[in-house]
């Protein structure tokens, strides 16, 4: 699924990585997506000040699907597509970077994905789910 979805993601948040109202812009694209998604999922945007932009998720197919089946860390293998559209935010054009605090599939109460003006041109984007795997043995 990624490399077939990851140029298209790509290219739409290439699109706006630029200095000229970039959250205005993130916020216009992610609220336009939110009809391709089924009612089974469930969004809420908040600005919570001018700098900062929240995409909240606080339902989602894929986590009450492995949950019924008892199996909700197998969610975090779909979480990880988010990480494309999260890392097209490029902190050195746009001045603004990406984080991911908090995930249903790690227990969380919603998805928190946030877009932040930043000063810094190397910012990085930070993550709930790869800080939750990063140096861990995984189960074998």
């Amino acid at each position: 699924m990624g490399p077939v979805l990851r140029r298209p993601d790509e290219l739409m948040f290439s699109a706006l990585n630029e200095r000229k109202d970039p959250l205005d812009k993130i916020e216009k694209a992610c609220r336009k997506e939110v009809g391709i998604y089924p009612a089974y999922f469930e969004f809420d945007f908040q600005r919570p000040d001018p700098g900062l932009f929240e995409m909240n998720i606080r339902r989602c197919f894929f986590r009450d699907f492995f949950d019924r089946h008892d199996a909700r860390l197998v969610t975090t293998v779909m979480c990880a597509w988010d990480v494309n559209f999260m890392r097209a935010i490029d902190p050195s054009v746009s001045g603004l970077r990406a984080e991911r605090t908090s995930l249903l599939s790690l227990g969380d109460g919603q998805c928190r994905f946030a877009v932040l003006e930043t000063d810094d041109p190397l910012a990085g984007y930070t993550d709930k789910l790869g800080e939750r795997f990063a140096g861990k043995q995984q189960p074998g």
